[in-house]
């Protein structure tokens, strides 16, 4: 269910359609939350994302994003940036963009 919510923000993000309802725009993000809820909620998108990626069989992909996130110095700037760049689209779907950009689709 959720993989299906995560592949609809990513379409919507995508084709610069606003949030579905009640989702957390990029936004909230980062005009809304402090720096270690903000921390809290980005480290849970991947960690989710990988976790997603591996249930569909996707193990690259998901070692990927985890490496990219938790290891890589500039992952933080670049996920950052680019929420501030698209602060009226879902923040999960902007945060995927990034790591199909990062590890493939």
């Amino acid at each position: 269910m959720r993989a299906g919510i995560v592949a609809a923000a990513v379409l919507a993000a995508g084709m610069g359609i606003p949030n579905p309802a009640g989702a957390i725009d990029a936004g909230d993000v980062m005009d809304r939350m402090e720096r270690k809820e903000r921390l809290g909620f980005i480290g849970g998108a991947v960690d989710m994302a990988s976790h997603l990626y591996a249930v569909a069989g996707k193990t690259e992909k998901a070692n990927c994003a985890v490496n990219w996130y938790f290891r890589e110095e500039d992952s933080l700037r670049a996920i950052f940036d680019f929420l501030d760049a698209h602060k009226e689209v879902d923040a999960v779907g902007l945060i995927s963009i990034l790591i199909d950009r990062r590890c493939g689709e």
